[in-house]
Formats: C-alpha cells, structure tokens, sequence
C-alpha cells in the first residue's frame, strides 16, 4: 500500500471509528429545565383536549351539537367511549403535570452543580492542558474532538466521581463549545 492509500485508509478508519462512538455513545441527556418544559406542555395540551371533548361529549347529550345520537345503543357506546378517552387524558394530564413538578424542583440544583462544575473547568483545565493530553497533529478535527471530550470527561469524574454519566458529558459538550468556538 502506497503512503496516499495508507493515509485514506487511516482516514476512512478514524471516521468510522467517529460515526461508531456517535452510535453507542450518544448523549440523551436532558436538563431538569426542558424536563420540565417539556412536561408542562404536555400537561395543558392533555388537559385542554380533554375538557375540550367532555365539553363536546356534554353539548351533544344536551342536543346542542349533532354529532352522533344517544338514543341508539352505538350511540350511547361512543358516548361512553369517548367520555372514557377524555378523562383518560385529564388523567395523563395529571401525572405528566406531577412530573413537570418534580423536574422544577430539581432545576436549582442541578444548575448550581452544573455552574460549580464549570467554573471547576475554567479555573483548573485550559485549551492547552486539554491539547498537551494528545498527539493532535496528523488528527482530524472530529478525532481531535474526541480526544478533548475524553480528557474533559476524565477530568470531571476525578474530581467529581458521584456526577451521573450524562450530566458529565453534558458538561464536557458545552466546555468544549466554549473553548473551542
């Protein structure tokens, strides 16, 4: 193999090696604040979809709205169905809206860990720690970034070995954003 090819093949290795890592390794973390976000929207959006439809449910018993007859027995069975799938969703409103309360209580915390974390970071790992900790000449961008999210990682879990895995690499991913802008 000539030195052209071998430097491709080399290449070829190291970017699969980085769609790999991508694969088994991604980071699925979610902050307390988008937890909670998320969850709230969820939360209305079941709630007013199910007063909605017990709302409906209600104006075609009264005769107002016409959407299907309850003096026939399937008209009385849709009737029950659909009243039984509108309190089903101001129930999953419910719970989701109990998660959104827990994932609120948990924001300040997780933000005074995260900012504890960081200035951690700032104060004792700078761009050229994290550089001399790997021969970076001959290396891709991509590998070089794999190579300072391990150093970053490594270093975080020293000094901080009760951090959950993905709040890690949360943190990582962002201290790496910011120096390397």
């Amino acid at each position: 193999m000539n030195d052209t090819n071998q430097t491709q093949h080399i290449k070829d290795l190291e970017d699969d090696k980085a769609i790999i890592h991508d694969l088994t390794t991604g980071n699925n973390y979610q902050t307390s604040s988008a937890k909670y976000q998320d969850n709230l929207s969820s939360s209305i959006t079941f709630f007013v979809c199910g007063v909605a439809g017990l709302i409906v449910i209600f104006l075609n018993i009264v005769d107002i709205l016409h959407f299907f007859s309850i003096k026939t027995p399937s008209g009385i069975l849709i009737c029950i169905v659909l009243s039984a799938l509108f309190i089903a969703f101001l129930v999953i409103g419910y719970i989701t809206y109990k998660s959104a309360s827990k994932a609120k209580s948990q924001i300040e915390s997780e933000q005074k860990t995260n900012d504890e974390v960081s200035l951690w970071l700032k104060e004792n790992l700078t761009k050229e720690h994290i550089d001399s900790s790997f021969d970076g000449e001959d290396m891709s961008e991509e590998m070089k970034y794999f190579d300072r999210n391990n150093t970053i990682v490594a270093a975080i879990k020293k000094q901080y070995p009760e951090l959950n895995e993905d709040i890690v690499q949360s943190i990582a991913d962002e201290y790496i954003q910011l120096l390397y802008k």
